[in-house]
């Protein structure tokens, strides 16, 4: 492998550009034979290899082939993350997120089969604000996978919990509603729990009822003015996008008009909900 990295070394350095594009694919068939051969990863082989021919790169000869899109994206979702979660913690007290919170649920997802989240994430942000011919369609299916974040990640602390009752309710193909309120209606009966009653419309049979009850939400979300009110109104609107998300695909580029940062925020703010109150519990 490292003579063939030299080879296209050879090949870029006399500008023979076609026989160095030729290579490429044969070396990275051959990092994926040593891989699975070897049972190791793409990132230990570079590290193995280091650097190959002259160049003033500072990156490893592969890495600079082959960019580490998984490193690329955890920092692009490490910044977004960031960012919101300054406005998050503005408006609670008891379950703020610091930076390491964020370091410690990245590495959770990327440790599990969640960890799309921060691919979703990323390409959701960079469609919509492109705005190309066909952005309402990438974004909606973009803003489809993001949206299954917040109940996967229950799920998957559900299964980490040790409660065999609360376990239970995995094995019945429960939706996100079923999940809330298993998780946080005796914890928090007279807080979130009654703000997420409270706000409801949760549902939407098309997307003109997806748009007046995501309307609605935000409207009574600017006017919180409390961390119940704030994290339950969040959870609604989550669940609406999730709700309307999984059991629709439509083309509309007016469907988030205004609404896009709310509904990402909601999200994404449920999705640090979910995680602190995790960790209060113990389960990670």
């Amino acid at each position: 492998l490292r003579g063939m990295l030299f080879l296209h070394h050879c090949y870029e350095q006399s500008e023979r550009y076609k026989l160095a594009e030729a290579l490429k694919s044969d070396i990275w068939r051959m990092v994926e034979l040593i891989r699975f051969a070897f049972s190791t990863s793409s990132e230990a082989i570079s590290d193995r290899i280091g650097y190959v021919g002259i160049g003033i790169s500072n990156q490893k000869t592969l890495e600079v082939l082959f960019p580490n899109r998984r490193k690329v994206i955890r920092e692009k979702a490490e910044k977004i993350l960031t960012s919101l979660c300054t406005a998050y913690n503005k408006t609670t007290q008891n379950y703020q997120i610091s930076p390491q919170d964020i370091d410690e649920l990245l590495n959770f997802v990327e440790g599990s089969d969640l960890a799309v989240f921060e691919y979703a994430l990323v390409e959701l942000n960079e469609t919509h604000f492109n705005r190309t011919s066909w952005y309402a369609a990438e974004s909606f299916l973009r803003l489809k996978a993001l949206a299954s974040f917040p109940e996967s990640l229950m799920r998957k602390l559900i299964c980490r919990s040790g409660d065999s009752s609360l376990q239970g309710v995995l094995s019945s193909n429960a939706g996100m509603g079923t999940l809330v309120q298993r998780l946080y209606q005796a914890k928090y009966q007279n807080t979130i729990w009654n703000e997420y009653v409270t706000a409801g419309r949760r549902d939407a049979n098309n997307a003109q009822d997806f748009k007046t009850n995501t309307m609605h939400l935000i409207s009574i979300k600017v006017r919180a003015t409390n961390e119940n009110q704030f994290i339950g109104i969040d959870l609604s609107l989550a669940t609406l996008l999730r709700n309307f998300t999984s059991h629709h695909l439509v083309e509309q580029p007016d469907l988030l008009s205004g609404q896009y940062v709310y509904s990402v925020r909601a999200i994404l703010n449920t999705a640090f909900f979910v995680w602190k109150d995790a960790k209060s519990r113990g389960w990670v």
